[in-house]
Formats: structure tokens, sequence, C-alpha cells
């Protein structure tokens, strides 16, 4: 499909790989789009379970999330997600399935950015996860991501507390930025693991990384926390296990 146009979907067409009934684009088997949007729809923008490829796709102003992946796998390239959600919706894209975005900008979601849940596993590379008012990547029990030369900006601007990467998973963020979110930069919880290299955590308004819990485990290797907090708590915390290398 190029220049795919998808909006107010309604209708149901049965024994299809694709069905639209208040999803955008419901995908049971594979698709592929190059070019258009998926836009004001009465659910979720995208919901996959099948193969999915997006490129140069703009998803926006969906009444829940902008993705939905439960399973399968989803590559989206160039894609903007943003604008998705109301204040019954969490985030921009709920990752369940296998999911790979390249050169994205997920901002502006209701609330959360991107949410990884269990059995989920993102990659995220040359990507933007900003503006959002909660915030910008969550990953949950049992999920695990991976972000690689990203950024995560301006997230938690809602005046709340949060993060901007929380992870209860596992997590590696190599050569990414964590910057100027309203609280904490990155939050490891539980018996989480995150791995940080060549990244910079710096100018969040809360602590720059704080590792919560006695059972996780973090491990900065070339990492630089900087000017983080404008109060007098640390800007590294650790409760748990942590292994620090220039």
């Amino acid at each position: 499909m190029n220049d795919v146009i998808i909006h107010h979907a309604i209708a149901e067409q049965a024994d299809s790989d694709l069905i639209f009934k208040g999803h955008g684009l419901h995908n049971l088997g594979t698709a592929h789009a190059d070019g258009g949007a998926i836009h004001d729809n009465a659910a979720e923008g995208v919901l996959n379970q099948g193969n999915l490829n997006l490129s140069n796709i703009s998803i926006h102003t969906n009444a829940t999330y902008g993705l939905s992946i439960e399973a399968g796998t989803a590559v989206l390239h160039a894609t903007q997600i943003h604008n998705n959600g109301t204040s019954d919706t969490r985030s921009g894209m709920s990752v369940a399935g296998e999911v790979m975005l390249y050169d994205c900008d997920v901002y502006a979601n209701f609330d959360q950015g991107i949410e990884v849940r269990a059995g989920g596993d993102l990659l995220l590379v040359r990507s933007t996860v900003r503006d959002h008012a909660s915030g910008g990547l969550a990953v949950h029990e049992g999920g695990t991501a991976e972000a690689e030369a990203a950024a995560f900006e301006n997230n938690v601007n809602g005046g709340g507390l949060g993060s901007a990467v929380q992870n209860a998973g596992d997590l590696i963020l190599s050569a990414s930025h964590v910057v100027n979110n309203g609280d904490m930069g990155v939050y490891n919880i539980g018996h989480a693991h995150t791995e940080m290299y060549d990244t910079n955590v710096t100018d969040n308004a809360g602590r720059g990384v704080y590792n919560q819990d006695s059972g996780g485990e973090l491990l900065m290797f070339r990492v630089l926390v900087a000017r983080n907090l404008d109060g007098s708590d640390s800007a590294v915390s650790n409760h748990g296990t942590m292994t620090l290398e220039n």
C-alpha cells in the first residue's frame, strides 16, 4: 500500500488480513504501507497481531493507543506517533510482541510514550520519545527493550512525578540521551536489570538515575550524569547492585 489514508474506521471486512472496525488498521496477517496517515479512529490507530511494516506514516489523534502490538512483529521506519489517547488511556504505543522502530518520533501522546508489557520486545534506533505528561518509556516486568542512539526529552512535563525511562524488566541504553525531563531520568524498579553505555543523563528535574530496590541491577559504562535535580537529593541513588566503569 502506498500513501495509505485510514480514518474514522467503522466498517468490518471479514476473511481478510485487514479488518477495519473502530481500529484504524487491525492486522492479522501481513501488511505493508509506505506514506500516508492513520488518524481519528475510535479505538487504536493500529492493532497488530501479525506481521506489519510501516514507513513514512503519521499515526495520530486516535482515541486509544496509536499502536497496540499484541502479538507478531512490527517494523516502523520514519514514522510519527503523536497526540493519541484520551483521559482513559495512557500511551502512544503498547508493545506485547516484537517491535523495531528506526528514525521514528513518538511525541505528545496523552500520558506515556511507549509501554513494553510482559512478553514484549522493543528495539528503538535513532528515534525520539518526547513531550509526554508522564513517562517516555516504561518497561514492565517480563518486558525487554533496547535503545540505540535514542533521545528521551521533555517527558514528565505535566507537573507530576515520574521518570523519562522506567524499567521493571530488562533494558539497554546505548549512545542515547535522557535530558530535560520533568522528574527522574532513569528509574530501575524491583528486580529490573538496566545497562547503560555511552549515554548522557543530564538536566532532569529529579534524580538522574535511581535504582530503587535491593534486587535491582544497574550497570553504567561511560555514562555522564550531570546537572540533575535542583534539590538536595542524590543525582545517582542506588539501593541494589550497581557497577560503574569509565
